[in-house]
């Protein structure tokens, strides 16, 4: 989607590697481009950051609107900018979408509503408990910024349904080569 957006010109991708490998192959310039979560690229290559040893572009703010202050990221120009159709747009509102809410609690068709609101509380019971926020950061070593259930669900109920833009996503995350613009 960035290579696409961005207009990058028959770009290839590397496939097949870790993270950590395709960073050092970037750092050698052996590679142009990669993409990573902001907080992904404050972990592992805090350095970049620090010592300016590579350019960024862009950004896509996940959620829309959310700012690095103290970063460099916050001065990149969001990826939607580059959209030039609605449908564009849209794709990458759908990206943000799937991003934002990441793994989610799904339940059947005709779930009793009384469960699905005991689920619900479930989750906003371990989101108050600070020991849930303990235990996050010494597993996955980052912060934990949960979406309540009222933000999933408005997140799932707000996706771009227009057909064109689901198209264009399905084509940007497969195999093939990059459609035209």
């Amino acid at each position: 989607m960035f290579a696409f957006l961005l207009g990058m010109r028959e770009p290839r991708f590397v496939t097949g590697y870790s993270p950590t490998q395709i960073s050092l192959a970037l750092e050698r310039g052996e590679v142009d481009a990669g993409m990573n979560p902001a907080d992904t690229i404050l972990r592992r290559n805090q350095d970049w950051v620090d010592k300016d040893l590579v350019d960024f572009h862009a950004v896509i703010e996940i959620p829309e609107g959310r700012k690095y202050p103290h970063l460099p990221f916050n001065k990149l120009p969001d990826l939607a900018s580059f959209a030039r159709s609605d449908t564009e747009r849209n794709v990458v509102a759908l990206h943000r979408a799937f991003r934002l809410v990441g793994m989610i609690l799904v339940v059947p068709p005709g779930t009793p509503k009384d469960k699905v609101q005991i689920l619900q509380e479930a989750m906003r019971q371990t989101f108050k408990d600070t020991n849930f926020y303990t235990e996050y950061k010494k597993m996955i070593k980052e912060d934990a910024d949960p979406l309540t259930p009222e933000e999933l669900q408005r997140a799932i109920h707000d996706l771009p349904r227009e057909r064109g833009a689901m198209e264009l996503f399905k084509k940007l995350s497969g195999p093939d080569p990059l459609p035209m613009r």
